[in-house]
């Protein structure tokens, strides 16, 4: 996955690659909640949801998102999810 900074509207820093330590498995959706203290993706090819926190302190070091956990869909590597929307 990649993360990108914004310097200021419309103007993106140098993206950084972050590796999630095996945390992903084909990743086909990524959403992050109004409050902006979670990201979550979806793994079709593990068949879960994961959980990354956005804390300041992830960023530092190792300048990633913290991983916090995973979620079965329950649908296995051949139906996993696709996407996800988060609503208020």
């Amino acid at each position: 996955m990649w993360s990108f900074q914004l310097l200021s509207p419309g103007n993106p820093a140098i993206p950084v690659e972050f590796a999630l330590s095996g945390e992903l498995n084909s990743p086909t959706g990524a959403a992050v909640d109004p409050q902006n203290a979670f990201l979550y993706t979806t793994n079709q090819g593990a068949g879960t949801v994961s959980q990354f926190s956005l804390a300041p302190a992830c960023f530092a070091s190792p300048g990633a998102p913290c991983f916090v956990g995973t979620v079965s869909t329950g649908s296995g590597s051949t139906g996993g999810p696709f996407g996800i929307i988060l609503a208020n």
